[in-house]
């Protein structure tokens, strides 16, 4: 090929390169407005439609430019060697043509006074400062939630037999999980022991924690924990020296409770469980051989509760 030729040819592929260098970003959209940048190859540092879109998006926010038509803005933008200039076209909506210029060697300058021109341009206020970016916030997870509930309970060994046991409980509900303290009571139970009789009774607190196992539209199966600390009254009925005496009486263990909620306040649970007793208790009679009372080791619980949410 003649050298004339291929001086054409590089020639041309230089400015195929400029070109689309200088097209190399996409049109942007705005509220009510469409950007278009061009950038020639010595102006790479200036930016580009997306990122003035982007500044300009921060102060103008969601409102739509107030016009009949789209604006289309094309902004041309050129390095001048000492610094930068560019020409920016509106049509659509409005039209007119302006040409802005700023030293260099950084793009900072020119780049403000865009900004400047274009916010004039739509209408805005050129002193309002940029909106600071703030991060997502995810939406916050559900409140804890309280109870006040009470319950009556068939009971093996608490304290003597088969007997009854009332409580009452303040809980706490977070997601799956909740916490319950209060009280526990179980009324006498009369034991015979020639020539009289010994009446026991339980009173204290407990403690117990449940996570939620299965969960279906108003219906829940919690496990849970428990533990009570009862004092364990004994009193001596028809002897020659009537007395009472009262000790400590730990308790400990673990059951399921299944759950109902006919309505989102309200909840109502069938509980079975088993507690421990680790250390047995007895009583006994001065001056008369054996025992006429001495703890289970092992006590069941079958009960009907009922629970109001208070908060």
């Amino acid at each position: 090929m003649p050298r004339g030729g291929r001086t054409l040819v590089f020639a041309s592929a230089a400015v195929c390169a400029g070109f689309l260098h200088g097209r190399a970003g996409f049109a942007a959209e705005l509220p009510g407005a469409r950007l278009d940048v061009v950038r020639d190859p010595g102006s790479a540092s200036c930016p580009d439609s997306q990122a003035i879109a982007d500044a300009l998006r921060e102060r103008l926010g969601p409102t739509p430019i107030a016009e009949e038509a789209p604006i289309v803005i094309e902004i041309e933008i050129r390095s001048t060697g000492a610094g930068f200039t560019s020409t920016v076209r509106a049509s659509g909506g409005k039209r007119g043509v302006r040409t802005l210029s700023a030293p260099g060697p950084s793009c900072d300058a020119l780049r403000e006074a865009l900004l400047v021109s274009l916010l004039v341009l739509l209408d805005r206020d050129p002193e309002q400062p940029e909106r600071p970016a703030h991060p997502a916030v995810g939406p916050r997870g559900p409140a804890p939630s309280f109870w006040l509930g009470g319950g009556i309970a068939l009971t093996g060994g608490l304290p003597e037999g088969l007997s009854a046991a009332l409580s009452g409980e303040l809980g706490a509900r977070y997601l799956g999980h909740s916490l319950w303290v209060g009280a526990l009571w179980t009324p006498e139970r009369e034991i015979a022991f020639e020539p009289g009789f010994v009446e026991v009774s339980a009173f204290g607190g407990q403690l117990r924690a449940c996570t939620r196992l299965l969960a279906a539209e108003g219906i829940r199966l919690d496990g849970c924990a428990l533990g009570a600390l009862l004092s364990l009254r004994g009193k001596a009925r028809g002897y020659t020296v009537d007395s009472s005496e009262r000790r400590p009486w730990w308790l400990a263990g673990a059951g399921v409770d299944l759950g109902f909620e006919p309505v989102p306040w309200l909840s109502t649970a069938l509980a079975a469980r088993l507690l421990i007793s680790p250390h047995p208790e007895t009583f006994s009679i001065g001056g008369l051989s054996g025992t006429p009372f001495e703890t289970e080791t092992v006590i069941g619980w079958l009960g009907l509760s009922l629970s109001v949410k208070i908060w």
